[in-house]
């Protein structure tokens, strides 16, 4: 008798207690959908990076949830390396994209030993996706060809300032002398320095967190300039000739004309990530 009075007693208390708190967890499932949906906001801003900024032809490791939305939106299954618990690391691939499932199974060692810089950043604590640059020979040779090729762009940039066929804005001058532009687009400007007079109107293109020395790989150049003989589509034409034709790293991914800031510009970009070592930079 004592057990069932007991029973009946557990029983109304937990009906009560459900009709008093039903709304809590209703409110608690619709906090989770928002984490949810949050989530997936914040990994679709990474998968548009990625395909807008990466190049078809790197290799891109990623958990299998970002492998098939980047598969779904065109990006080439053979170039997506899925990272699952048989993956012993992402080493082999260009890029990684650390998700909160990736940073958990590889733990510090994903940016200790596989992929210390961040080429873009998205979300915030625990639900932040980082795009990172893997260091295919370790971190401590990649950092010190990293260190040689700023050094190497910051020499190639002085020598672009000092060109009399190129003028630079007030930023884009200080971006060339900090080191700051990409080693493809610094030889392929002074390339087209070589056929004609070239005015930089602004370098871009860096993805929001990336780490320190991550370049510039996008350059704006004004329809015309300082000492040119024409303008417009006619001054344009020659360097658009000239850019089409390169071959390897240094053929850009796009060249096309563009507005910024109401000005038209012609607009040359090289993916992400870098390739180290093309000026000719070796690690001490």
């Amino acid at each position: 008798m004592l057990i069932a009075a007991v029973a009946g007693v557990a029983l109304a208390v937990s009906r009560h207690t459900a009709g008093r708190h039903g709304t809590s967890r209703h409110g608690g499932s619709e906090a989770g959908s928002q984490t949810l949906s949050a989530a997936a906001a914040i990994r679709a801003q990474a998968v548009t990076w990625v395909l807008q900024q990466v190049g078809s032809s790197a290799i891109v490791s990623c958990d299998p949830l970002v492998c098939m939305a980047l598969a779904a939106r065109g990006f080439p299954a053979g170039s997506l390396l899925q990272l699952g618990p048989t993956t012993p690391n992402p080493v082999g691939s260009a890029v990684v994209i650390a998700t909160p499932a990736v940073r958990s199974q590889y733990g510090s060692q994903l940016e200790s030993d596989y992929a210390p810089d961040v080429l873009a950043s998205f979300g915030s604590g625990s639900s932040r996706i980082d795009v990172r640059v893997v260091a295919s020979r370790g971190t401590a040779p990649y950092q010190a060809l990293l260190a040689a090729d700023v050094a190497a762009r910051k020499a190639a940039g002085a020598a672009l300032l000092h060109n009399r066929n190129v003028t630079a804005s007030a930023t884009a001058a200080s971006q060339l002398s900090a080191g700051q532009v990409d080693s493809r687009l610094l030889a392929t400007l002074d390339l087209l320095a070589r056929i004609q007079p070239i005015d930089i109107v602004a370098f871009g293109d860096s993805g929001p967190g990336a780490s320190a020395g991550m370049p510039l790989r996008l350059v704006d150049l004004a329809e015309a300039a300082r000492g040119a003989l024409a303008t417009g589509a006619a001054y344009l034409k020659p360097l658009q000739a000239s850019l089409v034709v390169q071959r390897g790293s240094y053929r850009a991914t796009r060249i096309a004309p563009a507005q910024l800031a109401g000005q038209a510009v012609l607009q040359v970009q090289f993916d992400a990530p870098e390739p180290l070592g093309l000026l000719g930079t070796r690690a001490p």
